[in-house]
């Protein structure tokens, strides 16, 4: 026998409310399975950088598109980019073309202060 007339003849066999039960179930299932691979594929994003001023922004956000990465700029100077993204290679990246400016020689200060402190610890 034919699989779809089997099911054919199952569905035939159900009532009324069992039809509308059934189709209902159905659908809220696979309303739910959409809704959830729609947001597992929407990407997560990650802070790259922040507190940055507008000129400074629109320095990193024009690099960024230059090397097609997606971005959401976020409130206190902040640009995000994609968890898949390593900020940490994009930090070094945006520092060879120039583009961080001071917040290199920030990070520069604060290893230095950190270095201080494990010395004064150390003694």
């Amino acid at each position: 026998m034919n699989p779809f007339q089997m099911i054919k003849d199952y569905w035939e066999n159900f009532n009324t409310n069992q039809k509308i039960i059934f189709s209902v179930i159905t659908l809220t299932v696979i309303f739910l399975l959409i809704f959830l691979i729609v947001l597992n594929l929407r990407p997560n994003y990650q802070v790259l950088i922040s507190g940055v001023d507008e000129k400074q922004g629109g320095r990193i956000i024009s690099k960024l598109e230059e090397l097609n990465i997606p971005y959401k700029v976020g409130p206190g100077g902040s640009i995000m980019v994609p968890e898949k993204y390593n900020k940490y290679e994009l930090w070094m990246k945006l520092a060879l073309n120039g583009v961080l400016g001071n917040q290199v020689q920030d990070m520069n200060c604060f290893k230095n202060k950190v270095l201080e402190l494990q010395v004064m610890i150390s003694r």
